[in-house]
């Protein structure tokens, strides 16, 4: 299992606080509750916010830098959070990127474009030269999630064994691989249908079909879990 709070998980809420909850959730079933450090969940009631924060980034292998379209234009009281050197998000991430223990990872969600190094303070510009990962909206989210989970595995297994005693990863069996592929193709199609079934229940106006619709979305979903679940098992079984 990975070293507690070993994914740390920086945001900022106005701009993406629901797909980090959806990213937090696919991280903690995949790596455990103690991995993976969101701020609302787990930081202590009557904990001294900033000190905590920090203690806590010392510790984590990787920054996840989740990114969305209002993240670089949010502003208070007239000046971009970004250019005031006490907000919470820049220090996150300057603090990350100035530790060479830390692998800084920038998450783009909501259809937001790569980082360039113009629309960033100073501290922040080593930002925009680092490769990106994506959480795309459904149906491809399952799919971008797996890939990063992957990615994440190797990182903290990398940070975790010392280099003298490390084993070469087990690689996946052709009929694992042709199991995750077709996987992969039922999550993308099950996703697509749980957004067109959310959304019809959103717009009709007629009740008996919202329960309809209701019981299907949780139907899909539970697909959807169950799912997720057997490619977990997949990738944990593959470690050998």
């Amino acid at each position: 299992m990975p070293d507690a709070n070993a994914i740390f998980i920086s945001y900022r809420r106005s701009d993406s606080s629901d797909v980090s909850g959806r990213i937090y959730d696919r991280l903690v079933a995949h790596f455990g509750l103690a991995a993976v450090f969101k701020d609302v969940h787990s930081i202590p009631y009557g904990t001294d916010f900033p000190d905590y924060i920090q203690q806590e980034l010392v510790k984590c292998s990787v920054l996840l830098a989740v990114i969305g379209p209002t993240w670089l234009t949010v502003e208070k009281d007239g000046q971009r959070r970004l250019d005031n050197a006490d907000d919470w998000v820049r220090i996150e991430i300057q603090t990350a990127l100035e530790n060479d223990a830390i692998t800084v990872i920038p998450l783009l969600v909501g259809e937001m474009e790569r980082l360039t190094e113009a629309q960033l303070p100073e501290p922040l510009k080593p930002l925009a030269r680092l490769n990106s990962a994506l959480a795309r909206s459904d149906p491809d989210f399952h799919q971008d999630m797996t890939r990063l989970t992957r990615r994440l595995e190797k990182i903290l297994e990398s940070k975790s064994t010392p280099a003298s005693s490390r084993t070469s990863e087990k690689s996946f069996s052709l009929a694992q691989k042709l199991e995750l592929d077709d996987l992969n193709q039922q999550l993308a199609l099950l996703s697509q249908q749980h957004q067109a079934c959310a959304e019809e229940a959103r717009l009709t106006s007629d009740p008996d079909r919202k329960v309809v619709l209701a019981e299907k979305v949780k139907r899909l979903l539970q697909q959807i879990s169950a799912i997720d679940g057997r490619i977990n098992a997949i990738q944990n079984c593959s470690k050998g």
